[in-house]
């Protein structure tokens, strides 16, 4: 199961990368930035309570690092379409 959650949240974090550009990306990763927000203080929240058994690695901590590469990857995307704009607009202009 625990494999099953962390290939959803990695198909949900780099989905960014495959989605076209616009509307449906600006909902999409608006909603999805929240909704790892969320997840995250609901488990942190959990993961206070004292018979709450964390193991090696807290949930908590891996729903972190899903937030910091959502991040990175909405960031590289957004990156990469600012480059091709201008790109494309000194392509067109000479």
């Amino acid at each position: 199961m625990a494999l099953f959650i962390l290939g959803t949240l990695l198909v949900i974090v780099f989905f960014p990368l495959v989605l076209p550009w616009g509307k449906k990306l600006l909902i999409y990763c608006a909603a999805v930035w929240f909704f790892l927000w969320l997840i995250f203080f609901l488990q942190a929240e959990r993961e206070s309570n004292p018979t709450y058994d964390a193991g090696m690695v807290g949930d908590s901590a891996v729903l972190g690092v899903s937030i910091l590469a959502f991040a990175i990857v909405v960031f590289a995307r957004s990156l990469i379409h600012f480059v091709m704009y201008k790109v494309k607009a000194n392509r067109n202009h000479t």
